[in-house]
């Protein structure tokens, strides 16, 4: 058993590391970070929804994992979905949210009910999930 534990901690350590080696390696998009960092830190936030566009390859998913630390940072819970990994429908979309929240896999109608105000969703690839838009 101590030996799990002691590999436990080596893991986090380990996580903490990466985290941190990748946090500085991440670079310009001062206007948005400051935006978000607004937004987060705002009574009431001066938008529902914040929408990324671009070519492939600019940086969204890159900033998009930005935005999720900087608000897991600030104490905010975060549901980073991506879209590729999500069936587009209703209950596809809910079961994703549902994994994402870290909820248990036995009780899905607890979803909305668990919500709370201040998570912070990131959708990554939303796109591929053009069918929920009706």
């Amino acid at each position: 058993m101590a030996t799990l534990s002691h590999a436990s901690q080596s893991n986090r350590r380990l996580a903490d590391r990466l985290a941190a080696a990748r946090a500085g390696r991440f670079v310009g998009r001062e206007a948005e970070l400051d935006l978000f960092r607004s937004a987060l830190l705002a009574a009431e936030s001066p938008f529902a929804v914040l929408h990324l566009y671009g070519p492939g390859g600019v940086g969204k998913t890159t900033l998009l994992r930005e935005y999720a630390r900087m608000a897991a940072e600030m104490g905010r819970p975060v549901a980073l979905l991506d879209g590729r990994n999500i069936d587009p429908s209703p209950p596809g979309f809910l079961l994703a949210l549902h994994l994402a929240l870290g909820l248990a896999e036995n009780n899905r109608s607890a979803t909305i009910s668990n919500w709370q105000l201040d998570t912070v969703l990131l959708i990554d690839t939303y796109e591929i999930l053009a069918p929920l838009d009706t």
